[in-house]
């Protein structure tokens, strides 16, 4: 968890504290920990996370004692005929996963200039991590929880303050993300007037999940300043709409 702080007669972002490697306290599970520290924290405006908060819409179905075949929903119908779209266009010959994908995923994956493959939102890598963010949200009713995307909020922020794209792709590279981490970081201190203690900079160059935590507090701070893409019109009204900065700079 990442705290980013903003003094108003300063003009000046502080990443204030990285919380890593939570870990059970005085018999409290980690996610008790990870309440404790939020709720600690005075004045959040909103908490960014970086898995889903809501269920494929299949599996939605499926809990509300509903229809699930794909023409009797919009948001089915949309992911069908995204890959039929893909399949005629780039001779593909992939289907729908109705119960694991959600209409988000598939929208991000061609919209920017950069192509992203976004883990289905209920696939092996998200899905246990999908239900402990939906626990947590229900623990913390007082909180506004958004979803985001690491590797596309990377992408817009760091392009809108000119990191070069090579750089931006590797940021999550076990080899090479550690130079690209820092040089990201630099980019931001020098051009966002964002601080950083060195003990927290050393734990984003050293662990990953630790600099996807800054970004999503750092998608926070685009979100107050209104600087967030808004829901496109043409998805279906039910779909989840993750968080993505817009390409421009605070």
């Amino acid at each position: 968890m990442a705290i980013v702080e903003y003094y108003p007669a300063t003009e000046r972002y502080v990443l204030a504290h990285i919380y890593d490697q939570i870990t059970s306290k005085d018999d409290h599970s980690p996610d008790h920990v990870l309440i404790e520290y939020i709720t600690k924290t005075s004045n959040v405006k909103s908490i960014h996370i970086d898995v889903p908060l809501q269920l494929p819409k299949t599996i939605l179905n499926i809990l509300k004692g509903q229809s699930t075949e794909v023409d009797h929903h919009e948001e089915l119908r949309w992911m069908k005929n995204f890959y039929s779209q893909e399949v005629s266009t780039k001779k593909l010959s992939r289907s729908l996963s109705p119960y694991t994908e959600r209409v988000a995923e598939l929208y991000w994956k061609n919209k920017l200039d950069e192509k992203f493959i976004l883990d289905h939102a209920g696939g092996a890598n998200k899905a246990p991590l999908m239900f402990r963010a939906m626990y947590l949200n229900h623990l913390l009713p007082k909180y506004k929880m958004y979803e985001f995307y690491p590797k596309v909020s990377v992408w817009q922020i760091g392009r809108a303050y000119k990191v070069a794209k090579s750089v931006l792709r590797s940021y999550a590279h076990s080899v090479y993300g550690q130079e690209s981490r820092e040089q990201i970081l630099t980019q931001l201190e020098k051009h966002m007037k964002l601080f950083s203690y060195d003990v927290e900079k050393r734990k984003m160059l050293k662990d990953i999940n630790a600099f996807n935590a800054f970004v999503g507090a750092l998608t926070g701070v685009y979100h107050h300043n209104k600087l967030i893409h808004t829901k496109d019109l043409s998805l279906p009204k039910a779909t989840a709409w993750p968080h993505v900065p817009l390409e421009k700079k605070l």
